[in-house]
């Protein structure tokens, strides 16, 4: 049976929303059909998709996911929306995992609406999650699967969780305007990188989100955040997220030539390793970029990495490693 919100709680979920208009709800539900309006509750499509192909832009539709596991590759070219899970089990209960690579490693079959991106820092990207390459997008109480990463002995493969970007590592010729995006209260599990912002413009947020066993080496983490080919990440807000179970050789948040990556927050912030690795660093700015690192709390060995025109302040020195790392977040499924 599709979900049922009551009127409150959706009252309650439009006056919370930062656009300034409010258009239509889509629902979806794994009972539901895409060949529904999902207008409805009743009526819900079963891909998230195609509820955001349905989306009307820089209308302020909301687009509400019920419970359960959507293997899908979804790309949101809509400004001003919002994607989120149905607050009827916690973010955990709404996951998408990325489609293209089984569990073991093994090929799934590759969907047209999969939008790879080209090889990154040894890293070949089989698609995300979830990409947004549209102005104004909020994206909240969702789990965020990268799983299904592939090492062929001499070059990596793997998803990630939220793209940001430009978009022309998907296609060259795109030049994408993705500012002003809103990622709060959602679990990153695993992949190459939890959230990437590739040429991403400016005004986001990151705000209250978990982050678990982002695998890799070199530049792989959590964040990871570079100046795209067309245009500049600025002014990204990263505050009060959990960064637990880092692998090894992987980073919390790595900012990439940080020259063009600039005015970067980085605040109140809880870094753990995972027990028995070592993060490479838990921040790392790579260059001049003008950022500010305050308020953090580290529970690792390698905490920053900073440069000469960065600011640090108030940061919290935890207990580093086996003593201050932690085993496990999120159960496995």
């Amino acid at each position: 049976m599709p979900m049922i919100l009551s009127s409150k709680w959706l009252k309650e979920l439009t006056m919370r929303l930062p656009h300034t208009t409010t258009g239509k709800v889509v629902y979806v539900d794994k009972n539901g059909s895409d060949a529904d309006s999902g207008l409805y509750q009743f009526a819900p499509k079963l891909t998230i998709q195609s509820a955001v192909d349905t989306v009307t832009d820089n209308a302020g539709d909301i687009v509400v996911v019920g419970a359960g596991r959507y293997i899908e590759n979804v790309r949101i070219t809509k400004s001003k929306m919002t994607l989120m899970g149905a607050q009827t089990g916690g973010k955990e209960s709404v996951s998408i995992r990325a489609a293209g690579v089984g569990d073991s490693g093994s090929e799934e079959a590759e969907p047209s609406t999969r939008y790879p991106y080209t090889s990154l820092a040894g890293v070949s990207i089989r698609g995300a999650c979830v990409t947004i390459n549209a102005a104004s997008v909020e994206v909240c109480n969702l789990q965020l699967d990268g799983s299904g990463f592939k090492w062929d002995g001499s070059n990596y493969s793997a998803h990630t969780g939220i793209y940001v970007g430009d978009g022309t590592r998907i296609d060259a010729g795109y030049n994408l305007d993705a500012n002003g995006s809103y990622i709060h209260d959602c679990i990153f599990k695993r992949g190459a990188y939890g959230v990437h912002y590739d040429g991403a413009a400016e005004d986001h947020r990151l705000i209250n989100n978990h982050f678990y066993r982002q695998e890799g080496d070199t530049t792989k983490g959590c964040v990871f955040i570079d100046p795209g080919s067309s245009r500049q990440s600025l002014r990204i807000v990263i505050a009060h997220n959990w960064f637990l179970s880092v692998e090894n050789t992987a980073y919390g948040i790595y900012v990439y030539n940080s020259g063009e990556t600039k005015e970067i927050t980085i605040a109140h912030n809880v870094f753990h390793q995972r027990d028995g690795s070592t993060m490479t660093y838990a921040i790392y700015l790579q260059g001049a970029g003008e950022h500010l690192v305050a308020g953090n709390w580290f529970g690792c060995d390698n905490k920053i990495y900073t440069a000469a025109t960065d600011w640090t302040s108030g940061n919290f020195d935890g207990v580093a490693g086996a003593a201050g790392a932690v085993s496990e977040f999120v159960a496995e499924d």
